[in-house]
């Protein structure tokens, strides 16, 4: 069964449509290509698309939205005719409050001489300033403006670009502060430098007077607490010299600087082939010298008296140094030998000899607590808190 059959007159009716729309959509394309439409042709997969003037612009409105910088455009007087939203947040208001209002009146009234050179340099070319913004809150907002007169010669106005030098200049704040530390602690090293060599020679004068009156004296007995105080002298100077040549004077490695210092006692009294043996012990701590010091003249003196008294006609022995430091602050530094005992009468509190003596004040100075323990040897210990 078939249908009717279309008449000649609607065919060729149908077709002189279908090519006059053809030649309108020819016309439309030409005109589009050479530039009568504005619009854009491009050739996809799916054929020709035609993009207008909106498609095109919509990128460009994305990126002035979003960028990083505030945009403002402004009129020949200096209004506000656009704003993006960096801008906005820049001076802390919204961009509908911002539109129709003044420029000037977001410039902070020092720096609005500057603006004004700005503005009036900008209609030769682009022109930059660095000035202060008024927000919100009436604060002072660092900038950094370029402007530029419209590139079109039918518009009159100037572009601006915004940038917010607060964290810039924070930085710049810091890096003077900086440069100022760095000076004052030059300068506290110099200070301390010609403390340590005015120190250093004080106790070198002071060693020398004691060696010029011990060599007056020909009574042995009377020239030794003469010679003990001169060597406690310059132990002292070396002590100081080494603890502040430190790099940092609060943070000094303890036990690398009492391993060196018992190696060398060891070596002064203990000659060589000797059967009395050191062994050391010593957490690997930092300590600040105003506890350094005096924890090392300690150790000087224990150690000296341990070598020199505990191990007379050559005998065999062993003098043990220890410092350790406890999860409960404590801190710890005893030496021990197992030579000749001290006499059970002793109380290293009420000692009479000037070295311990010495031993005692400078731990009283430490805020710490002295023990003479006797087991299977002769140990004195000193026990203080952590003061940090």
């Amino acid at each position: 069964m078939t249908g009717t059959r279309p008449k000649l007159a609607d065919i060729l009716r149908e077709n002189e449509e279908l090519r006059s729309r053809l030649g309108e959509a020819h016309e439309t394309l030409d005109a589009i290509r050479s530039g009568g439409v504005d619009a854009l042709v491009v050739a996809t997969p799916d054929g020709h698309q035609v993009f207008s003037i909106k498609n095109a612009d919509q990128p460009y409105r994305v990126f002035v939205e979003e960028m990083q910088q505030g945009a403002v455009t402004l009129s020949t007087t200096g209004t506000i005719l656009y704003c993006n939203k960096r801008f906005a947040e820049i001076v802390g208001a919204s961009g509908r409050s911002l539109l129709g209002t003044s420029f000037s009146e977001l410039v902070v009234p020092s720096s609005r001489p500057t603006f004004d050179a700005l503005v009036a340099r900008s209609m030769s070319g682009r022109t930059v300033a660095e000035l202060d913004l008024r927000s919100a809150k009436d604060t002072a907002i660092p900038a950094f403006l370029a402007a530029n007169r419209f590139p079109a010669d039918n518009l009159a106005g100037l572009c601006v670009v915004v940038a917010d030098l607060t964290e810039q200049r924070h930085h710049e704040k810091i890096i003077a502060a900086e440069a100022r530390l760095r000076a004052t602690l030059k300068e506290k090293e110099l200070l301390l430098k010609e403390l340590q060599h005015q120190v250093r020679s004080n106790l070198q004068i002071i060693a020398s007077m004691l060696d010029l009156q011990a060599s007056v004296l020909a009574d042995e007995t009377a020239r030794a607490p003469l010679i003990e105080s001169r060597d406690r002298v310059r132990t002292i100077a070396s002590i100081q010299e080494k603890l502040y040549s430190s790099y940092d004077l609060t943070r000094i490695p303890f036990r690398a600087f009492a391993a060196e210092l018992a190696t060398q006692l060891h070596r002064t009294f203990v000659k060589g082939g000797s059967p009395v043996h050191l062994e050391l012990d010593v957490d690997d701590v930092e300590l600040d010298v105003t506890t350094a010091v005096p924890l090392a003249l300690i150790l000087n003196e224990l150690v000296t008296n341990a070598f020199r008294h505990g191990f007379p006609d050559q005998r065999e022995g062993l003098v043990k140094v220890d410092f350790h430091e406890s999860a409960a602050g404590l801190r710890e530094l005893s030496v021990a030998h197992d030579g000749v005992e001290l006499p059970a009468g002793i109380n290293v509190e009420d000692a009479r000899s000037l070295g311990l003596q010495l031993v005692v004040a400078l731990t009283e100075q430490l805020g710490g607590v002295m023990e003479l323990r006797r087991e299977g040897g002769t140990c004195v210990a000193l026990v203080l808190r952590d003061a940090s």
